[in-house]
């Protein structure tokens, strides 16, 4: 279908001439990916000044995160544990770094978005080298995009109307990063036109990519839960724990609907290792292998 829509193409014309101008200005020149460098790395920098200098609402710092900041500003930096000043300052500055941060999270959504519109746009024409460099750094803006929401946690709960703006945005970033990163996976000669290289493609296996979005699908799916607001207008939302349960039986049959002997393997294994492991540990290896059974995630389990 995606060679229909391109028409006819001379693809030995085309490889001869696309290595000589491979890098598109519009989606993959020099100035764009310095800007995105730039505010990427402005986004980081934001983020852990913020963090160090209590920049950030109360109700990001963990008792674990209070004990860091406060040892790294006393022994590196030679200042206060925890900084002595009024309240009114403290807000006025966790205002401004949220603005801050806000802008250039409003920043790394868009140019993420814009990046992969104008690639698709231009899958006829765009050489595969262009798409390549074009989806890294939409990846590399989706990255810092979901950075500047760790700070900026407490005021989306805070404002139910510009999270919801914001959900379907990056809903579609995701979306048209899923949809790249499949055509690269067909696309592996950056010397060819995007149309050709597919064309020319043979069957590729996508096991890797698609357990690969499978996965960061699950964390989108976790983390929202995990973060929305508990309770609204007469309704309300799972906790963290309650989703993941919900969630992981899901999981648990996708993996082993494409893997049937997944879950007799791994109940092998934890077998085999736990008889090499001491008899008080025994236990504990079949308390795993129960928890597997009563349809925890299979990655959870491989993981513990």
């Amino acid at each position: 279908m995606f060679l229909n829509l391109c028409g006819e193409m001379d693809c030995a014309k085309s490889n001869e001439t696309y290595w000589q101008t491979a890098a598109d200005p519009d989606v993959a020149g020099i100035g764009i990916i310095l800007s995105l460098l730039s505010m990427t790395a402005l986004s980081h920098v934001a983020f852990v000044v913020a963090y160090f200098s209590f920049g950030l609402p109360q109700a990001a710092y963990t008792t674990l995160d209070t004990l860091v900041v406060a040892h790294v500003r006393s022994k590196w930096f030679r200042l206060a544990p925890v900084p002595a000043e009024p309240d009114d300052l403290r807000r006025a500055r966790v205002a401004g770094f949220e603005a801050f941060i806000l802008s250039l999270s409003d920043q790394s959504l868009i140019i993420g978005i814009a990046i992969l519109v104008a690639v698709f746009t231009q899958l006829c024409s765009i050489s595969t080298f262009s798409m390549i460099i074009s989806s890294d750094l939409a990846f590399f803006a989706s990255s810092a995009h979901l950075l500047t929401l760790v700070a900026l946690r407490e005021y989306f709960s805070a404002r139910g109307r510009e999270r919801w703006l914001r959900i379907p945005c990056m809903v579609a970033l995701v979306a048209l990063l899923r949809a790249a990163f499949l055509l690269r996976a067909f696309a592996a000669d950056p010397q060819k036109s995007l149309a050709c290289a597919v064309q020319s493609s043979e069957f590729y296996d996508l096991s890797y990519e698609l357990s690969y979005w499978v996965a960061v699908t699950f964390i989108f799916i976790n983390a929202y839960y995990r973060f929305i607001p508990q309770g609204s207008k007469g309704h309300s939302w799972p906790t963290g724990g309650q989703a993941r349960m919900q969630i992981r039986p899901w999981i648990s049959n996708v993996l082993t609907g494409r893997h049937p002997g997944f879950k007799q393997e791994m109940k092998c294994y934890l077998v085999e290792q736990a008889e090499k492991q001491k008899d008080g540990e025994i236990e504990i290896i079949d308390n795993w292998v129960a928890l597997y059974q009563s349809s925890y995630s299979p990655c959870l389990v491989y993981v513990l």
